[in-house]
């Protein structure tokens, strides 16, 4: 088979693919399959939303507790000379 003709092949198969899945997709099942990819996705957002926010908050604690080590240091060097 040429290359043109596998790219046609190609072609012809993804459309076929194409119209299949939005056929099953306009039917009962299938908008119950995307309710439910919608939801997943949704809770996916929200566990990644809420595990960002709790990363940011670790993190800031983190730098305000070195920032208050490193002001310690100062202070200790500043008495010290």
């Amino acid at each position: 088979m040429k290359g043109t003709n596998k790219f046609f092949a190609g072609v012809l198969l993804g459309a076929v693919a194409g119209a299949a899945i939005a056929v099953f997709l306009k039917s009962e099942k299938g908008q119950e399959l995307l309710a439910k990819v919608k939801k997943g996705a949704e809770d996916l957002g929200d566990n990644v939303k809420t595990k960002w926010e709790a990363f940011e908050e670790e993190i800031s604690a983190s730098l305000q507790k070195e920032e208050g080590a490193m002001a310690g240091m100062e202070t200790n060097n500043e008495v010290s000379s």
